[in-house]
């Protein structure tokens, strides 16, 4: 007979109750966007705040895969996977808000990746502060 973790099945019913709580607020926040960019015709917010839900959704994922939650950074997922998509993520809204060149349409080839960047970086960030010593943050 199958032996479960009654602790570890409650850990991941509660994760997916909070994870469809956190949906709702994220599709609430950017319905709000939508209507505000449709009648002000700014869509500056609504870029900002897709980026952010994102990168909260890509951090509320990433417990999942943490073993230990005590402090123990892994400077090489803060290194190869936060800092280079979060500038990734950031350098579009920042080119939007403050009307910078972007050079060879950058921002074209970025589009596609527009919320995926943002949910890496949020991903990255938690693996790489709760990380462990070796390097492995995932579950065997």
């Amino acid at each position: 007979m199958l032996k479960t973790d009654t602790g570890a099945a409650l850990r991941l019913v509660a994760w997916i109750v909070g994870l469809f709580i956190l949906y709702t607020i994220i599709r609430t926040i950017e319905n709000h966007e939508a209507a505000v960019a449709q009648t002000t015709h700014l869509i500056t917010p609504r870029i900002w705040s897709t980026i952010c839900t994102s990168f909260i959704l890509g951090a509320y994922g990433s417990p999942m895969y943490i073993r230990n939650w005590t402090f123990h950074p892994n400077w090489a997922i803060l290194a190869m996977v936060f800092l280079p998509f979060t500038l990734l993520s950031l350098y579009l809204p920042m080119a939007i808000t403050f009307s910078w060149t972007m050079p060879f349409q950058i921002g074209i080839h970025l589009a596609p990746y527009f919320e995926f960047f943002p949910m890496i970086a949020g991903f990255g960030l938690i693996s790489g502060i709760f990380g462990d010593r070796t390097g492995h943050s995932a579950h065997p």
